[in-house]
């Protein structure tokens, strides 16, 4: 997870993108408390971010900013989809677990 997040705050110094920087700052010293209720311990899952995220430091490297954009506008699609599984996943468990004798 260390090397996730040093990612994305290293995209946002690139993009010289300081909200987005100070956010993902709030996210990531926050995120340890909701990390085993909310983020999937798969490590499949952790691979497959990490080789979406290599096309898109490609793209910056390269300086395709059209290309970068688009990559990063489907990473956070896809993320937002994964923890709104788990979430559901989670509200459904707990539900269960309230309507038992």
């Amino acid at each position: 997870m260390e090397v996730d997040q040093q990612l994305h705050l290293t995209l946002a110094r690139i993009a010289r993108n300081s909200i987005h920087e100070f956010i993902l700052k709030t996210i990531h010293e926050n995120i340890n408390r909701y990390y085993e209720s909310y983020l999937p311990k798969d490590k499949k899952i952790w691979k497959q971010s990490y080789l979406e995220m290599r096309p898109l430091v490609k793209a910056v490297e390269d300086g395709d900013v059209k290309k970068a954009f688009s990559l990063a506008q489907e990473h956070v699609k896809r993320g937002d989809r994964l923890m709104e599984g788990v979430v559901t996943k989670q509200t459904h468990r707990e539900s269960l677990d309230q309507n038992q004798p």
